[in-house]
C-alpha cells in the first residue's frame, strides 16, 4: 500500500511537472510568434518608407530660355499729354504694400498691411475674393503663370499659396525663413516659387 501511494504522488508530481513544462513552452512560442510579427512589420514599415523614398520625384529646374523679344520690332511708347484718374476705389483698412495682375483677366490683386489679400475686377473696382491667414502684415503678392494659383508673402516669416479651384483656400505654407519674408515670385513655368527674406537668404520652391 506503501508503495502505491507513493508511485501515485510520483505520477502526480510528473503529470503537474509535465504541465508546467508545456505552459512555458506555449508560452515561448507565442512569445516568438509575436517577436517574428514585430519583425515582419518593422520590415514592412521599412521597406514601405525606402518605396516612398524613391518614388518621390522632384521637378527638374527649368534650363535658361532665350528672349522672345530679341528679335521683335516694338512700337515706340507714345507718352500721353495727360494722365486723369478713372477709378479710385477703398481695398484695405490699412495701408497696401504690393498688388499684382492676373495674367490672362482684367483682375488685380492687393496685399496689405491688414494681413489680407483681396482680388478686384479692373477697371470697376468690384471686389471678387479673399483671404486671410498670415498673422502678421503682407509684404508680397503675385500670381502663378496659369492664373488658378496665388502666392503671398508676410511679416510673420511666411509664403503661403492660395488655391483659386478651391475657392481661395491656403494649400500650402513655407516657413523656413526667421525673419520678415519681403517677397515671393513664380518663376515663368509656375514650377518654382522664389522668397527673399530679411535673415539674408533667398530659398527657392519646389510647388509640384
Amino acid at each position: 500500500m506503501k508503495e502505491n501511494m507513493l508511485s501515485k504522488l510520483e505520477n502526480t508530481r510528473l503529470k503537474e511537472k509535465l504541465g508546467m513544462m508545456t505552459t512555458q513552452m506555449e508560452k515561448i512560442e507565442k512569445e516568438n510568434r509575436g517577436e517574428a510579427m514585430d519583425e515582419m512589420a518593422a520590415t514592412q514599415k521599412s521597406d514601405i518608407k525606402k518605396a516612398a523614398k524613391q518614388e518621390k520625384v522632384y521637378t527638374e529646374f527649368p534650363k535658361e530660355r532665350e528672349n522672345p523679344y530679341t528679335n521683335a520690332e516694338i512700337e515706340k511708347f507714345v507718352v500721353r499729354e495727360s494722365i486723369s484718374l478713372s477709378k479710385s476705389f477703398k481695398a484695405h483698412s490699412l495701408g497696401i504694400t504690393k498688388m499684382s495682375m492676373h495674367p490672362k483677366k482684367p483682375i488685380l490683386a492687393t496685399a496689405s498691411d491688414d494681413r489680407t489679400w483681396k482680388l478686384w475686377n479692373i477697371p470697376e473696382g468690384k471686389y471678387l475674393m479673399g483671404g486671410e491667414g498670415h498673422t502678421d502684415w503682407l509684404s508680397g503678392i503675385d500670381f502663378h503663370p496659369r492664373g488658378n494659383l496665388l502666392a503671398t508673402s508676410s511679416a510673420d516669416g511666411s509664403a503661403k499659396i492660395w488655391d483659386f479651384g478651391k475657392n481661395g483656400e491656403c494649400v500650402n505654407t513655407f516657413k523656413d525663413h526667421i525673419q520678415v519674408v519681403w517677397d515671393a515670385k513664380f518663376n515663368y513655368t509656375g514650377e518654382f516659387l522664389a522668397t527673399c527674406s530679411m535673415d539674408q537668404a533667398i530659398k527657392i520652391w519646389d510647388v509640384e
